[in-house]
């Protein structure tokens, strides 16, 4: 359909007749003539919903599927390409929450909701630095939604969703609900929530078909609560990396495609009953493959029987499951499910290729013995393949690998270290990345075995994993407290394409294992 700007141009360049003959061929051809992607800017504090919403000085008050969304941004209709942009520093609470978004891109053309770093309320912000607009609902009940902040739609494909901090949840939703595939979810900060009285809810919450949806680049931190309630990605999701996750009862739990280069840490015991997981992964949320790698878990000590690192824990039993995890860090946590494959239910549990981890076997004061990762429930019946994994326990020996007591299914080039040995070589949990080489001559280095065609097959299942596979772990993400970003947390050294691997998810490069992270990152216990 042609807008009446468009008809305004058009007839200063068409006599009549002509004009008409455009006219109806426009008619024929119908929706195949799309109309130009829009941007609208929203500001709160500023904006008032009888406004054009087109530029920075005649904003809307409200984001379409608002609540308080009325007038001309009720009657807007949002397509294609379109983009909403958040005045930073402003704060929607909850007579405007949740939003239920209904409207969806195309591949090529995306919905954006989110900001423009150079628009910002300085009265808030400050007048040198752009800060993230706030979904604050003080711990009341949403207006709408379900108390979901943000309710995604099933019909709203293709809309990213950037750069927003939530806080004030009433304990009764999610931050973010998604029901609909290809959605983006990235950069958020989400914290300040109330205890509920039951942990079905999470900072992002998956559910139904979300065939390419993603969240990352993001943190979900607990510390500013009561550390008893909320999870951080819960019941599915395809795709999560570069999340830093902390003071959760669970901080994924659910089903996962891939998981990469996140921390979890701190989880608490819930209000409600509920048992708490750092990285509890029911299954595939597609297909039967996993891959979850350069993840960080760690300090869990505070939660008796936590689950730590669990593959196919709670999905059907099928002997066709394939996982792999490579380049993770685990330490210092309650001795107990470290690194687990198969689920409940006895029956045949599929293939798990374990490779170059580094595990410590509990605490520094209270470690288990060798067989610390790799157990399966009684019953189950699965192939568990341990190389070059790294093992810090409480004895020596070759392999801290077993499965329902008795040994892995094949073991190539693991150690396992006492902590007296590994403390003796340098490897440490105080050290910048916890259990790194410190020398040419430590243990780990140049004693491994090339796994350069465990890459080469991750890579034809997905290609930035295959990429990652060839070098060593980034040691996941380093938060930035002040701002409430993630920053990658270290740089990996390559593994050599041909010749010896190292043992661990480090690879010796002359260094301790890359950079120190830059000022204002922390991961202190609290």
């Amino acid at each position: 359909m042609v807008s009446s700007k468009e008809s305004r141009v058009w007839s200063g360049f068409f006599s009549g007749v002509f004009r008409i003959a455009v006219l109806l061929m426009v008619t024929f051809v119908g929706s195949g003539i799309a109309t130009a992607a829009t941007t609208h800017y929203i500001s709160k504090s500023l904006g008032s919903n009888t406004n054009s919403g087109t530029t920075k000085t005649t904003p809307w008050a409200s984001l379409p599927g608002m609540a308080s969304c009325n007038s001309n941004c009720a009657s807007y209709t949002p397509g294609a390409g379109d983009s909403f942009i958040l005045y930073g520093g402003d704060t929607w609470g909850a007579s405007d929450l949740g939003i239920e978004w209904q409207w969806g891109g195309t591949s090529g053309s995306p919905i954006y909701v989110g900001v423009d770093q150079t628009w910002w309320n300085s009265s808030v912000c400050g007048s040198s630095a752009w800060c993230r607009p706030i979904f604050n609902a003080g711990h009341a009940a949403c207006a709408q939604a379900s108390d979901d902040f943000i309710n995604v739609y099933t019909n709203a494909n293709y809309t990213t969703f950037d750069n927003i901090e939530f806080t004030g949840q009433d304990g009764g939703g999610s931050y973010v609900y998604v029901s609909s595939p290809n959605i983006e979810v990235k950069n958020m900060y989400m914290h300040g929530w109330a205890t509920g009285t039951n942990n079905s809810v999470g900072g992002v919450y998956g559910a139904g078909t979300i065939d390419g949806s993603s969240f990352h680049d993001s943190v979900i931190d607990g510390s500013d609560t009561n550390k008893n309630f909320f999870n951080g990605v819960y019941m599915e999701f395809p795709l999560v990396y570069n999340v830093y996750i902390r003071y959760v009862v669970s901080g994924f739990l659910g089903n996962f495609n891939i998981l990469h280069d996140n921390v979890v840490e701190n989880p608490v015991i819930s209000c409600c009953g509920d048992h708490a997981n750092s990285l509890f992964n029911f299954g595939p949320y597609s297909g039967n493959t996993i891959i979850m790698y350069n993840n960080v878990v760690r300090h869990t000590t505070g939660c008796s029987g936590c689950v730590n690192m669990w593959y196919d824990g709670n999905t059907g039993v099928s002997s066709s499951l394939v996982s792999y995890g490579f380049n993770n860090v685990l330490f210092d946590f309650n001795p107990s499910n470290i690194m687990i494959s198969g689920g409940h239910p006895a029956g045949p549990w599929g293939t798990y290729h374990w490779f170059n981890n580094t595990i410590e076997c509990g605490t520094d004061t209270n470690l288990i013995g060798a067989a610390c990762f790799g157990n399966g429930e009684t019953g189950n019946t699965l192939t568990v393949k341990s190389t070059n994994d790294h093992a810090i326990s409480s004895v020596n020996g070759s392999t801290g690998c077993s499965i329902n007591g008795g040994a892995c299914s094949s073991v190539t080039t693991d150690l396992l270290q006492s902590l007296s040995t590994a403390n003796g070589q340098g490897y440490t949990s105080s050290q910048t990345y916890a259990f790194s080489p410190t020398s040419g001559s430590n243990a780990t280095v140049g004693t491994g075995t090339n796994n350069q065609a465990l890459c080469t097959t991750i890579s034809a299942i997905n290609p930035a994993a295959g990429s990652a596979c060839q070098s060593d772990t980034t040691y996941a993400v380093a938060y930035n407290t002040t701002n409430h970003t993630v920053t990658p947390a270290r740089t990996p050294n390559a593994r050599p394409s041909s010749g010896v691997w190292d043992i661990g998810a480090y690879q010796y490069g002359g260094t301790t294992g890359g950079p120190n992270p830059p000022t204002n990152l922390t991961a202190v216990v609290q």
